[in-house]
């Protein structure tokens, strides 16, 4: 508003709320660009920081909603208001109020579903990818587990292992033990591969 006249106060006053509804949508399109910076940073994320920091968003629409309705509710008043009907040069700024303020409500509401349901999901894609990571461990666990057998047997001293009387007997089997180890990787790789295609 360019000119205020704190005399006209019906205007004033519609002023201010028309004022109000516009910096909420102003701070709800804020909200919604650091949801999408947020979207696109959890789509490869196992950590909880930016699930929390959804959750934090979340708290502020509510806090927004609350205010919102809060607002259209003070408007509605007013315009019941016999004052606020006497002047018809501000029924436009009337119907322009009423709007925006809806507008902001719609906005809000819209808001807070897209970000419950992009907490819900994105908590799935948060436990599938420690599934992902957890599903490589044990694979690398059952790989490193047949060297580590192999040495272990032929560290027990036994007499009648194959090739224990050999000077190499031991560097023979554990190539031969590394061998069937990556053989395992490789299928147990392709197994899961094939599993995900169906």
């Amino acid at each position: 508003v360019k000119i205020v006249e704190p005399h006209k106060h019906v205007r004033l006053t519609l002023n201010l709320v028309y004022r109000l509804a516009t910096l909420f949508i102003i701070y709800l399109k804020k909200i919604n660009q650091k949801t999408e910076n947020l979207e696109n940073s959890l789509r490869s994320s196992t950590k909880n920081k930016e699930l929390l920091e959804l959750m934090d968003t979340n708290k502020t629409l509510i806090y927004f909603s609350t205010a919102l309705n809060g607002n259209k509710g003070v408007l509605t008043k007013l315009l019941r208001s016999q004052t606020y009907k006497k002047y018809e040069s501000d029924f436009d700024l009337m119907e322009d109020t009423q709007v925006e303020m809806d507008q902001a409500i719609e906005m809000c509401s819209i808001s807070r579903s897209v970000l419950n349901s992009m907490m819900d999901a994105f908590g799935s894609v948060i436990n599938n990818n420690v599934n992902a990571i957890m599903k490589t461990l044990a694979v690398v666990t059952i790989v490193l587990s047949i060297p580590t057998l192999v040495a272990s047997v032929y560290g027990m001293n036994f007499s009648y292992l194959p090739l224990s009387n050999d000077p190499n007997g031991f560097w023979i089997m554990l190539s031969v033990s590394f061998v069937v180890a990556i053989l395992a990787a490789v299928l147990i790789i392709l197994y899961t591969r094939r599993n995900k295609g169906d």
